[in-house]
């Protein structure tokens, strides 16, 4: 998935956040639920303390992009949430569905 996210958003954005904060997301993020979950339960399962480690985590990751990637790290959590399709690629591909149109339209807000 980072590979085609990174190759889809260089002809489009060259600053490379676009590409950026949705792996990120996915790695960063997504990576800090299976820390958590493997300290508390040991085992391979959905978990909202998890879940909370990750917006901890993507939230400020999405301040990159201004109000439209903090509104997109609180969705990509909420995506990790979901259990029939794979993290892997959901949270990458909803992330830069959604911060394309913020770039593209010019509607990324800065957060002061």
């Amino acid at each position: 998935m980072f590979g085609i996210v990174i190759f889809v958003t260089w002809f489009i954005d060259k600053t490379f956040l676009l590409a950026v904060v949705p792996t990120l997301f996915m790695a960063w993020g997504d990576g800090v639920t299976g820390v958590v979950r493997n300290l508390k339960y040991k085992k391979r399962t959905k978990a909202w303390e998890g879940s909370l480690a990750m917006l901890l985590v993507c939230i400020p990751i999405g301040t990159l992009m201004g109000l439209a990637g903090v509104v997109t790290g609180v969705v990509a959590t909420l995506v990790e949430r979901v259990e029939w399709f794979d993290d892997n690629l959901s949270i990458p591909l909803v992330s830069l569905g959604m911060l394309l149109p913020a770039v593209i339209f010019k509607i990324n807000v800065p957060i002061p």
